[in-house]
């Protein structure tokens, strides 16, 4: 008994694409440069986040000492448990939106944009003249804290294999062994003379700490653009099916 065939049209092509999904900007562009990138690179960007870590954690163990002293002196003390939780809260929301900003771009403008929101955050704080104008200083210091804490761990996760990617967190973790013990004086230091300066040191310290790790960055992005790194990008595979036996 025969039955008519009919030739399979396009619109009936069966397509098989790759599990992986076309990857954002940043994440393509990062995958390359690790490829590619000798060791020796990737060790000293691990040391420059090493040291931006340092920064990090010095920041993070004394600025909020400085609070109570900000509040009292604008005769608005009783803001301060408000202004804390408002910190938190910030400093949690924006992650997801730096890590998108990160991938859409590259890591390199990711933090130079976070870079740039936390120095207008310490200087504000460090010379605002009202609550206001702290509060607002503050919310910028959330969001830059954040997305630098965020950012280190995707750059360690993107340039560390999985087996070692625990141990290069904890590295950076490391810091605070030390700044635990000296936190308190310099906190003790600085608030004798003008809590200001507890908040304007870091918007000198912090860019001399990233720019190593932000420099070596760009360098990678650039030699991607120019292509002195040779890398491959992967195409979806598209597989026709077609019936091979035809009745006659």
């Amino acid at each position: 008994m025969s039955q008519d065939f009919k030739e399979p049209s396009l619109e009936s092509h069966t397509f098989e694409h790759d599990t992986e999904e076309q990857k954002p900007r940043g994440v393509a562009r990062i995958e390359a440069v690790k490829q590619t990138l000798d060791k020796r690179y990737i060790l000293v960007l691990i040391l420059s986040l090493y040291l931006c870590s340092w920064t990090y954690a010095l920041d993070s163990s004394t600025t909020y000492s400085y609070q109570p002293y900000a509040t009292s002196q604008f005769d608005r003390h009783s803001m301060l448990s408000t202004l804390s939780i408002a910190n938190s809260i910030i400093g949690a929301v924006c992650k997801p939106f730096i890590a998108k900003i990160s991938d859409m771009t590259s890591r390199a403008v990711a933090y130079m944009f976070i870079l740039v929101l936390y120095i207008i955050g310490f200087v504000i704080a460090a010379c605002s003249p009202t609550i206001s104008a702290y509060v607002i200083g503050s919310v910028f210091i959330a969001i830059g804290q954040s997305g630098i804490d965020l950012l280190n761990s995707i750059l360690v996760a993107d340039m560390t294999p999985l087996r070692w990617r625990a141990t290069v967190n904890g590295l950076l973790s490391t810091p605070y062994l030390c700044t635990t013990w000296v936190a308190g004086y310099i906190v003790q230091n600085i608030t004798t003379t003008n809590w200001r300066w507890g908040y304007g040191m870091f918007a000198i310290i912090t860019p001399a700490a990233l720019i190593p790790a932000i420099g070596m960055i760009f360098w990678m992005d650039h030699k991607i653009n120019y292509g002195t790194f040779k890398f491959s990008i992967k195409l979806p595979q598209i597989t026709v099916g077609k019936s091979m036996n035809n009745p006659r």
